[in-house]
This record gives structure tokens, sequence and C-alpha cells, in this order.
């Protein structure tokens, strides 16, 4: 079935049948699309309900080859080998025990294709009873799917496709009322910064606001303050955020990637990055405001005892 939808470069590479599943390697250079994966189902299936004979024989190696009988590239065999002949369908050498005929095989679902390997690929596949219970679980997800979205199954594609669209739009919201909301106690907290020797040094706690929104933050007040440090702290999804940006005719002097360093311990997590703009997250939610406070302290004290030009 592979050689007929695939081509005939395609080779034995490898199998493994067990009571659950089967997989089966072969030789492939591309990836298999959902429509030729559909293709071989529907054939191996075709020839499951036609419910054609097996026959198993006993032939030199050499009669088996004449009759055309497919071998493992690789494998070594003996003199005598064990053919399997499934009508006008495969006929291939095999020691492993088979049915006696295909229908007794029920069913054939393919659960997963991918690559193990340069130019092997490898399906795998349950048959029979497993089939069966696999795609009844797949009617009561599809049965749940409908409930939730009270829909039915042939058009609940689009039903979530049109609930994914929706939720796309409320988040785009929910961003624009955080910025909003964070752009208020922006103002806040510049209104409450400090300056030493001309430097705007701007701190603070911004609740509950992305990294996006903070970086898009700290890029406004650089093109606000012609000289600052901002240190801004977010707590979001149960991990703390913590942002420090500097205008670059302020980096000789000072540079954020190190102070960040200095204090990402306090927080419980890491962090580094540029000598303008360095993050660092943790877990510690409650002791942001300390390593806001140490990150201030810090520059405070750089800034005091280094000229700043």
């Amino acid at each position: 079935m592979l050689r007929q939808v695939l081509g005939n470069h395609v080779t034995q590479a490898g199998s493994l049948v067990s009571h659950e599943y089967l997989r089966f390697d072969f030789t492939h250079f591309s990836t298999i699309t959902k429509r030729e994966l559909l293709r071989i189902e529907e054939l191996v299936n075709e020839n499951i309900m036609d419910n054609i004979p097996v026959e198993i024989s006993e032939k030199t190696l050499k009669e088996a080859k004449k009759e055309g009988a497919m071998a493992l590239f690789g494998e070594k065999y003996g003199n005598v080998v064990r053919m399997v002949k499934v009508g006008d369908v495969s006929k291939e050498l095999c020691g492993g025990t088979h049915t006696k005929n295909t229908g007794e095989i029920g069913l054939f679902k393919i659960l997963k294709e991918e690559s193990v390997g340069s130019g092997i690929r490898r399906i795998e596949a349950v048959t029979a009873h497993c089939a069966l219970d696999w795609m009844n679980r797949q009617v009561l997800i599809i049965d749940e799917l409908c409930e939730i979205t009270k829909s039915s199954p042939d058009v609940i594609k689009e039903k979530i496709i049109k609930l994914q669209e929706t939720i796309k739009i409320m988040e785009k919201e929910e961003e624009k009322l955080k910025s909003k909301v964070a752009g208020d106690k922006l103002q806040s907290i510049i209104n409450q910064s400090e300056e030493i020797k001309e430097i705007k040094i701007i701190s603070g706690i911004l609740s509950n606001t992305s990294i996006d929104i903070l970086r898009v933050t700290i890029d406004n007040l650089k093109s606000k303050f012609l000289k600052g440090i901002f240190i801004l702290g977010s707590s979001i999804n149960g991990k703390t955020i913590l942002i420090i940006g500097i205008t670059k005719n302020l980096t000789p002097a000072l540079n954020a990637g190190i102070i960040i360093k200095e204090i990402t311990g306090i927080l419980g997590g890491k962090g580094g990055g540029r000598p303008d703009l360095a993050e660092a997250g943790g877990t510690e939610i409650e002791k942001l405001g300390d390593a806001i406070s140490h990150a201030v302290k810090i520059v405070k004290h750089k800034i005091t005892n280094f000229v700043v030009d």
C-alpha cells in the first residue's frame, strides 16, 4: 500500500507488532500528507474487507526471490525461507505469525506518522478492537466538544474557529485595557520619581502587566527622558518580572545586565541582558518590592561614586 501511494522507492526499515499497536519504519524522504495517509488507510481497509486468504509456504531463498517475494535489505536469510503471500497484494519473506485471512484484522487506523531518521519515516497504527476503541474515544471527544460549543459534528470546526477569533479579539481588548491601566499607574510612578545629577530614576510596580507591555513602557520612557534609569516590575500568572532600562548615553558608566544579575537572587530566579536593557524573572512575588528597592540602591550608589557625562 505504501508503494502504491508513495512510490516504488519505499522499502521496509524495521517494524514492531504488539497487542496494543504496531509500527512500521520505511524509506521515504518527505512528510506524508494527510491525504496520502488517508489513501493508505483506505487501501489497507479495502484489502481487509476483501477477506483475502493468507498463504504461508517454505521455499528456498532463490525460489522465493524468483517468485517476487520482498526481502528486507541487510537481513540475513538461510537457504530455506518462510514466504507469506496475501493474494496479489503482498508477497514477503517473514518469520512472524500471521492471520489466516485479512478479514481477521478487522480494522486498520493510522495514529501517527513521523520522521525517525534521515530518509526514514515511521507509521504507528492500531487494528481490530484497539482501532475500534480508539475511534470510539474520538467520537466521545467530538460529542463533548459539540456539547460544550452547542454545535453539531458537521459545523464544530467552524464554531471553534469563530470562538478562537472571538478569544483573540477579547485578548486584544484586555491588553489595551491593561496598557491603559499600566499607563495611569506609570504616571503616578513618574510623579514620585527621583533625580540625581540630572539623571531621572523611575522605579515601581505595574501589577498584572505582561513583559511585552513593560518593554514598550521602557522604550517610551527612554524616548521621553534624555538621561534616565527605569526599573519596573510586575507579577503575573504566579511569577515576577523585573526589567531595567538605561538610556544609551549612560551605559558607559551603568550596565543594566550587571545590575539585574545582582538582584535576581532576591526574586528566586534568573536574568540578564544588554547594558541598556535587562530582564529577570522569579517566583518570589512578595519580594518584588525588595528587589526594586535594592536595584535603586545600587543605581544611586553608582551615580554618586562615578562621573556620568
